[in-house]
Formats: C-alpha cells, structure tokens, sequence
C-alpha cells in the first residue's frame, strides 16, 4: 500500500499535464495546500507526514480514498478522526469567494470492535476484512521477555515495526475491499454530484493542537465529472515456459495505479483464479530468475534499468499442452481492470548425461576423426550429436555439422580441421531440443593445404608516380599476410617487394624506371600461418603516367652550300619520341624562334633550302614525345648558304696492320690543285669506343705514315683530312684496323 500511495503522485503529475485543473488552497489546520485533480485515482503531498487522496468518478458519485503516509498520522487518524470538505468549483459565489462545504459532520473515525465482529460474523470468507479488524484492534505481539529494562531498545524497534506493518495491511485490505475502506475509516462516496460538474475535496485529520497540526499535511483531490475515466489494463503481459511450469510475467506500470494482481486460468471454459492473495511489487534490489514450484511469485524492481517486471508461476501444468491465462489488475477502489489474456505452455528441460571418452585423431592433411561413448543409462530421448569448434578452449563455438548425427553415431570426420579452430566439444540433443555438451577436446590438425590466390587485384598511378594496390582479403580465416611482386615485363622475372608478410590488402610502392611500353605489372600471393604460399594471383597491368620529359638531340655537322644549309645530328635516346622539331631566326634578330620543320623520330638529317644566300642563321632543335613532354632544346648552330666548294681531300687511304713491328701503316694519294695553297694533312685516330680526334699533323707531300704507338686497344680507327687556306677538305673515309 505504500507503494501505492507513491505511485499515484506520478499518476496525479501525468494528470494535471493532460489539462486537469488544480485548487490551490492554505488550511488552517493542515498546512500548505496540495495540488491534485482528476477524474480517475489521482493523490499528491508535498510534506513527509499527513494524508494523500484519491478520488475517482463514478458517473453518479465520486469515490474518495486516503490513506495515512506515515504510522504517526495513522495513529493520529485513528484517534481523532477524518474530515472531508468539497468546493463546488463551478458554484462560486458573486464575490469570487470560495466555499468549503463539509461533507462530514463528525470526523470519520474506524470501527470499534463489535461493529468489525458484528459484520464479519462468523464467515471466515471474509479475509479483507479479517486482516483489516486484526491489524486495527489486534493484540500485539512484543514477546514478554522484552518487557525487561535491558531490551527496552529492542522491544521499542520491535513495536516500531509492528505498528508500520499493522498501517500496511489496513492500506492493502482497504485497496481490496470497499467495506474495509469504509470501516477504517479511508472511504468516502460523495453522491451530491451532477454528471457536469467539477469538484475540489479535501481530507485531514481532525481536532489536532496546533503543534501536531503542523506535521499532517493536508491532502487535496480534483474531479472533472464530464472527463473520460482512466481505466488501465497490465501491460507486457507474456508467459514464460519451464519444465512442468509456466511462468505468467507482465510489468508493473506506476501510472497504471494497480495495488495487486490476480491471475486466472482457464478450465473447460471456465476461469479459474490461481492465487489467493493478490501478486503485489516487492521493492528489492534484485531480479527473479529461477523458476520454483511455489504458489506465487512476487517480481521485483530492477534499479539499474528501472524494470518493474511481475510474474507467477503454475506449476500443475503438464508440459507441451497448451494453457490460457489472463491477468487482471487491482485499484485502491477496488475495481478491476479488463483481463488481458495470454497462452503458453511448459516443456521437458531435463538434459542428458555429458557424453563421454572424447578422442581425436590426425588422419589426413587437414582431417581429424572425433570419437565419443554416450553413458549406457541414456534415455530413450537422443535426437542426435552436433559437433563444434573453437578457437579457445572457452569459445564462441561455431557448428561443424549442419544436421544432427543420428543417436547411434560414435565418430565423426572433420575433413576441413585447421590450427585456427581447434578446440571441439560434442553436444547431445535431446527430442525437446535440450542440450549437454561434453568436455572441451584439443584437436591439431597441422595446416599444410595453401591458401587460395588473392584475387580482385586493382590499383592506380598518379602523375607524381605514387602507386597504390589493392585486392580482396582471402576467406581463409588463417591468413598471415601477402608478398608483393612486380617486374617492367609481363613475361619476364618478377621482382619481390616484401621482405616480411605484408599484413594489409593495400600497398603502396613509386616507380623507379620509365620503360618503353611505359607499363608496370604486379603479382601477389598469400600466406597462412604456416607459411604455406599461394598461387600467383593475376597480373596486374598499370599504365604509367609519363612525368619523364626525353632528351635533346645533338647536332654533329653543318654543311653550307650555295642555296641551302645541310644539318645532321645524333637522334635522343628516349624511345617514345613523336615528333622532331627544328627551330632557325635569322643572326642578330631579336624576333621569335620560328618552326623549319616538324620531323618523323627517326630523322637525323635536314636541308634547308628556304635560306637567303649571304644570310648567316642560328639552329636549334627540340624533340617531344608521344605524351606532348618536350625536352630541352640543343646547343644552338649556325650556318648560311655561300658558294663555297670545299677542297679535294685524299684518295685511296688504305690503312694496314705489321703484326712483327706492330705498327699500322697509312698510305694514300693526294693530288694537290695548284691554285690552292696546301697548308697541312692532318690524320685523325679513335680507339674502338673513342671518337676521331687529331692525332698527326704533317706536310702536304706526305702520303704515308706509320702508327708505332698502338698499345693494346683492339681496334683502330683512321681517317685523313686536308686542311688549306681556302678551307678543310671533308673527312676522309673512317678506315677500321683490328689489332691481333
């Protein structure tokens, strides 16, 4: 009952905030008003001491109930009695005044003993009623010994506790009860009323001093007679099944304002109510959880979550038929809720022995066989064996078998063990689906089966060169890590980035080389834990962004005649050259460079016949690539167009090696042109990977010369050219002398 009065301030907040109004009011004799209302069971109080009431509408007249909040103003309630008052809030007066009309002449005050023996009798059925007498005018029960000096202490804490248990149980059979109520004094009908009317009504205790005045507070209730009632049902109502018992378990709802439960089965068509005092709250600090065959259970409070979580149990059920219940809920009026009806049913939970004898055997790459014994006494009720696994001895387990093994089972082959996995137990089902589980078993099988080869390779280059791969994790849940492999050549030898297993599907790597198909390919491959590798995953082909500008061509000679200019030069090395391109401006201009001529890659000569005779010109050239990246441009020639004929140069070189001198010999014909003042022959010589350089001057009439300074380089290279005063002849022509 205690619990109760608490749970109608929430009932009475939640109320006032639907739009009920609220009489504020300051008595004399009860202190500070209370602010309530309502059309349902509504009570509020804003002192520890004094009355709270309830108030609910019944079409033709409003039932009060209060009740004492402590034992003090029980006790005082008891003594002098309760007054109730009523303001006709739509009756007002002219003047605005408000008036209190007393509904009760003289305080209400509880029964005295005959009145409870002459209504009870002799009808023991009677057991609201019997508890409310008892705890109102029943004998105490302190034991004689603690009548002594030395246990003054304990027999006041006793009677302390005697009488806050006696002002429980005249709440409780007054929720219970509407005579009882009315006998101890908590009850009042109020039948003055119109169907339209809205009333204010307030009890406190009567004839108080001023000092005890001061500790009961007064309590205060509101009826809107036209509003809807407020007729609550229990909620969450379910049933729980065990083995020979259903548990019926619904919440508590504070707002709900229920003061008990009862709970009914039905029979052949019939309900039958199960308990026989109400299922009430019990506020403890714990959750029931194991299931007794006992009459009752009371549920408790949860503090951490706030659950309010109630229940029963049946346990003369028989399990696997199907049973109906309805619960129905109790208010301080005595009113019952509308039922609200569930179904459940009981099942076996009575598990098998642990099956026994467990063993494990390697019997192939990544096989185990399992073998058990099932104890002889096993029921007639195995279903079968479900065989799991784990990577610790404690689990998650996971299934191995889908189905169940049949009951005769004794062994079973694992074809995919593995050392991630390696921890089994057997489970023994019974036909209910119950379940027992036998010891955890060890059983290694080393892995020497591969994983399978990464796939889902992809990946990207970005125009710094920073390359980034990916792929799809392996399913193997043994995976230790990859090594990554990448070569300039689809077909040629891959090269292995990862020292140590790289841990993640993501790598990173940068270009080192530009090659001519600009391209670069990948591979990887797995490991487990073992180290056992995979297949070589596809290649993966990336295209390489071209950063890398070519080199400049190399100019090697530039020959003027009378109307154009000849240029030749040494082609760049960079191998995906598209186009040359050949500048020219005029010596001392100051205009821009402007395109001769755009050449194919593989031009190394170029006439220029657009030249202007007696005009010296400036050359320079540039090659770009097939990704529009041009090079720096070459050393800057210059030439012009004259009519300049170089002079003869010699004939007939032949070049010749004395293997018992050593020396090579040169001899050629020259025939001078008299009008030409022949200055010098000069002989050029190059080693085998050199290139031509002067090497003998001498006269004019000479037409032999001999090389003693051959050394051992293994080839020489020779030519002859004639240098005059009108100019150099052209070079002779470059003879080669292998030196053995």
């Amino acid at each position: 009952m205690v619990e109760w009065f608490g749970r109608g301030v929430v009932v009475l907040l939640v109320l006032v905030l639907l739009g009920t109004e609220a009489a504020a009011q300051t008595d004399n004799e009860g202190g500070p008003a209370d602010t309530t209302g309502g059309a349902g069971a509504l009570g509020v109080e804003s002192t520890p001491d004094g009355v709270v009431v309830l108030a609910k509408s019944f079409g033709d007249s409003v039932v009060l109930r209060w009740g004492a909040r402590t034992v003090a103003s029980w006790l005082d309630g008891n003594r002098f009695g309760y007054v109730v008052e009523k303001v006709r809030i739509d009756d007002g007066s002219a003047s605005g005044e408000v008036v209190a009309e007393r509904l009760t002449p003289e305080p209400l005050v509880p029964w005295p003993l005959e009145e409870w023996e002459r209504r009870i009798g002799r009808d023991t059925t009677r057991t609201w009623m019997i508890i409310a007498l008892q705890s109102l005018h029943g004998e105490a029960a302190t034991p004689e010994e603690m009548g002594a000096s030395e246990n003054t202490y304990r027999a006041a804490n006793l009677r302390a506790a005697e009488l806050a248990n006696r002002h429980g149980f005249t709440l409780f059979a007054a929720d219970h009860d509407p005579e009882a109520a009315e006998g101890l004094a908590v009850r009042f009908v109020d039948r003055d009323v119109t169907p339209t009317g809205r009333y204010a009504y307030r009890v406190y205790i009567a004839g108080l001093d001023t000092a005890l005045a001061s500790r009961h507070d007064t309590g205060y209730a509101l009826v809107n007679m036209s509003d809807e009632p407020f007729n609550p049902t229990p909620v969450a109502v379910h049933t729980i099944g065990y083995d020979g018992a259903i548990r019926v378990a619904w919440e508590d709802e504070p707002l709900a304002g229920f003061s008990g439960y009862w709970v009914e089965r039905e029979e052949n068509g019939t309900w039958r109510r199960l308990n026989r005092l109400p299922v009430v709250l019990v506020d403890k600090e714990e959750e029931v959880e194991v299931v007794e065959p006992t009459d009752s259970i009371v549920s408790t409070v949860d503090r951490q979550t706030g659950s309010r979580m109630m229940g029963y149990v049946d346990s003369t059920i028989t399990n696997y038929r199907t049973y109906r219940y309805r619960v129905i809920g109790v208010d301080p009026f005595a009113e019952l809720s509308e039922a609200v009806e569930v179904e459940g049913s009981g099942r076996d939970l009575t598990a098998l022995p642990q099956p026994q004898n467990i063993s494990s055997e390697e019997t192939g790459v990544g096989e185990v066989t399992i073998r058990w014994e099932m104890p002889a006494e096993v029921s007639g009720d195995l279903d079968g064996y479900r065989i799991v696994r784990g990577a610790t001895e404690s689990g998650p387990f996971n299934a191995v078998n889908e189905t169940l093994l049949p009951p005769g089972t004794a062994e079973y082959v694992v074809r995919d063990a593995n050392e991630e996995e390696a921890y089994y137990s057997i489970i023994a089902v019974d036909t209910a689906g119950n379940e027992t589980p036998s010891l955890v078993l060890l059983a290694e099988a080393i892995d020497r089966l591969p994983p399978s080869a990464p796939t889902g390779l992809r990946g990207r280059v970005d125009s710094s060169g920073m390359i980034v791969i990916s792929w799809d994790m392996n399913p193997e849940s043994d995976i230790n890590g990859y090594k990554v492999f990448f070569s300039n050549d689809r077909d040629y030898e891959y090269s292995l980035l990862t020292n140590y297993p790289h841990r993640d599907t993501v790598y990173r790597d940068s270009l080192r080389i530009q090659n001519a198909e600009k391209k670069i390919y990948y591979k990887i491959i797995a490991l487990d834990r073992r180290l056992n590798q995979s297949d070589f995953s596809e290649v993966l082909e990336l295209e390489q962004p071209d950063y890398i500008p070519p080199d400049a061509p190399a100019f090697r000679n530039v020959v003027s005649t009378d109307s154009s200019v000849i240029l030749r030069w040494g082609r760049a090395t960079a191998v995906d050259i598209e186009t040359q391109y050949l500048y020219r401006r005029e010596e001392g201009g100051d205009g821009p460079w402007e395109v001769v001529a755009a050449l194919d890659p593989f031009d190394d000569s170029f006439e220029d016949a657009t030249v202007v005779p007696e005009t010296i010109y400036h050359y320079y050239l540039i090659s770009e690539d097939n990704s529009g990246l041009r090079s720096e441009s070459s050393d800057v020639v210059y030439a012009g167009a004259y009519d300049i004929t170089p002079p003869e140069g010699v004939e007939d070189l032949v070049v010749s090696f004395d293997r018992e001198s050593w020396q090579v010999r040169l001899n050629w014909r020259y025939s001078a042109d008299p009008a030409v003042d022949t200055d010098r022959i000069v002989v050029y010589r190059a080693g085998l990977e050199g290139d031509l350089e002067r090497y003998e001057v001498m006269e004019s009439s000479r037409t032999e010369f001999v090389d003693a300074s051959i050394g051992t380089e293994p080839v020489w290279k020779y030519a002859v050219r004639v240098e005059t005063s009108d100019g150099d002849s052209e070079m002779s022509e470059v003879v080669v002398v292998p030196i053995r």
